[in-house]
Parts: structure tokens; sequence; C-alpha cells
């Protein structure tokens, strides 16, 4: 219980540090790109609770590669294709669903053009590969590994995945006539966890919930980042995909199954998740 408390500690000082730093990010990158201070803090917010992680797992003489997940061994690449090929399945299967059961169609305007085709892939690889090694990093790296070694499998799965939900849910809009100054990031502090208290995101959240459970496991069961990461990537990739071929049916019969906002998570997704959840776990004890 001291270890979560501190890990707790240690995450509100990411939010309230990331938060401060992430204006002088902001100043600087805006000199090179036009962005929004919205797209700088999360990331700033994240590497500073990373760091702080670092710190803990140096103090606690945790620091080294089996703790961060990235452990020496012989199946790393079989670990990645394996988990890979998983995530691309689950999301097919997914997106089969959806629109077998009409909450999805097909891009009524898509073209099967080479060219664009290899370009879309080839993005949506790129952005599956660096989520992934961002967020297992952290989640599944740092944070999972940390409290692994200090409390119960139960309660570091639960702690780990509980908070990788919620990050999902933070959001930072400081609207187009608002001021920013040094202390911006920290006024919009409150604010960002608004749509934490909003009911409907409970099915978005429950199926984000169960898949940072499945990839907790994935990484407790093989020892290591490799296949979670390759699990992530694959998921990822796929449901980019996924977004840019199909389409949401507008007041579909079942359109209950998934979330008002995301209409591929919600209901069926989480239900899905958890079936994936149940096989994953028989196949590990065999």
């Amino acid at each position: 219980m001291r270890h979560l408390l501190i890990i707790i500690i240690l995450l509100l000082l990411a939010l309230a540090g990331g938060a401060l730093l992430a204006m002088p990010v902001f100043s600087l990158l805006q000199l090179f790109f036009h962005i929004s201070p919205g797209k700088v803090i999360p990331p700033v917010i994240s590497i500073t609770g990373f760091l702080l992680l670092i710190l803990w797992l140096r103090q606690q003489r945790l620091l080294n590669r089996t703790t961060l997940g990235y452990a020496a061994g012989r199946h790393k690449l079989r670990q990645l294709g394996a988990g890979f090929l998983a995530g691309i399945l689950i999301m097919v299967i997914l997106a089969a669903a959806l629109v077998l059961l009409g909450i999805h169609r097909l891009e009524p305007d898509l073209r099967l053009d080479p060219v664009a085709g290899l370009r879309l892939m080839s993005a949506a690889l790129v952005t599956g590969m660096v989520v992934a090694l961002v967020e297992e990093t952290l989640y599944r790296g740092a944070l999972l590994g940390g409290l692994l070694a200090r409390v119960t499998p139960v309660s570091a799965i639960l702690f780990s995945s509980v908070l990788y939900a919620a990050v999902h849910f933070l959001k930072f809009n400081p609207g187009p006539d608002v001021h920013m100054n040094w202390y911006s990031g920290l006024a919009l502090l409150p604010s960002a966890f608004h749509r934490l208290g909003d009911p409907g995101i409970v099915d978005a959240f429950l199926t984000y919930l169960a898949f940072g459970i499945l990839l907790a496991l994935a990484r407790l069961h093989s020892g290591a980042l490799y296949l979670s990461l390759g699990l992530h990537a694959g998921a990822v990739f796929a449901l980019r995909l996924v977004n840019k071929t199909t389409d949401y049916v507008p007041g579909n019969a079942h359109a209950w199954m998934v979330n008002d906002q995301n209409h591929t998570l919600g209901l069926l997704a989480f239900l899905w998740l958890s079936v994936c959840l149940v096989i994953y776990r028989r196949m590990a004890r065999a």
C-alpha cells in the first residue's frame, strides 16, 4: 500500500510539474511549428512522469532492463511478431463485427489505389510502433515493472491499467482566445479531468481498461515487453486502417453497442476484449 501511495504522489507531481514545464516547451515549439498547447501538455506530463518513475526505481534499486521489460532473450522477435499479428487479428474481428451489425460500413469513396494504400499502411505502421513504444515503456515497463516488485501482481496490474485507461480522457482545451502564460498549463489541470466525471465515457473507459489488463498480462506472463509491444502496435496499426476505411452509420439499430463519441470503442469492444482476456489466460496456463 505504501508503494502505491508513493506512485500516486509521483503522479500528482508529474501532473503539476509537467503542466508547468509544458508552457516553456510550447513557447519553444511555437517558433518552428503551429501547434496547440493542448497537444504539448500531455506528452510533457508523460515524460515528467516517466523521469520521476526512473528516479523512484533507482531509489528502490530496481532500475534495470528486466524491470523496464527490455531484458535480453532469444525470443524477442518471435514475441514481437506474434503480438503484432494478434493485435491485428483482435481489431479485424472487432471491425468485422461492427460492419456485420450495421454499426460501421465500408467507406463509400474508398479507392483501391496501391500507392495511397501503401502510404496509409506506412503511416499506420509508424503510428502503431511509436504509440506502442512510448506507452508500453511507461505503463507496462517502468510503472508495472516497478510495482510488480513491490506489490501483488493483481494490485500492480489493476493500478497500472486504471491509470492507462484514465489518461486517455484527460483533455487540455484552452480555447482559441485564451492568453497563454507560464502557469496556464497548471490552470488548465482542473478542466482536464472534466471528462472523467462524464457517465458517457464508461463504456470507452472499460474498453481501455480491458486492453490495458490484456497488455499487462502479456508483460507478466512473457517476462518482458516484447509481446505487449507487438500486441499494442498491431492493434493501433489495424485501428488506424479501420478508421480510414470504414464509416459510422448514424441511427443504426445497434448504436448502443459503441460509445457516443468514439464509434469503435464501447460495450461491444469491451466484451470482445474480455473474451480475449479469458482466451489468453487459458493459453498462458496451458
